[in-house]
């Protein structure tokens, strides 16, 4: 049985090297405390970050043989109702220009894009007896 589990947004930020991945978690962070600083009622944060060569491939060589050539970050959150949802992602726009430098990209955080309403499946017994276990098939010819 399927029960209303809230609403989702989410961000996603795509940064070069060099500190691809530091850049990604500073423009994560940022959503997170803008969000906890106005107040938005977030029930649950998600964040993770993967990728490397996605969007430069063999072009990106970082002198660093340890360090990513690029890094997705992306933080998804729940709330109660899509109005709180939508207010994260609000104004994510600005780190294109004012964030950490090498962006390429931002996922679908951003308006005019709605949140997802989420779905809580919960299990439930019925009585064996009451379920009728065949499956019957009719193909009918035109």
């Amino acid at each position: 049985m399927c029960t209303s589990a809230g609403w989702a947004g989410d961000a996603r930020f795509t940064y070069t090297w060099p500190d691809a991945e530091a850049k990604a978690r500073a423009s994560v962070r940022w959503v997170r405390e803008r969000a906890e600083a106005a107040g938005i009622p977030v029930l649950e944060w998600h964040e993770e970050y993967f990728g490397a060569g996605a969007y430069a491939g063999s072009l990106a060589r970082p002198t660093d043989g340890n360090e990513p050539a690029e890094v997705i970050g992306r933080v998804a959150w729940r709330t109660d109702d899509p109005e709180s949802a939508s207010r994260p992602g609000r104004g994510i726009g600005v780190l294109g220009l004012g964030g950490p430098p090498g962006t390429t990209g931002f996922g679908f955080g951003r308006p005019p894009t709605r949140p997802t309403q989420l779905l809580a499946v919960d299990a439930f017994h019925v009585d064996r007896k009451l379920v009728d276990p065949g499956v019957r098939v009719q193909v009918e010819e035109i």
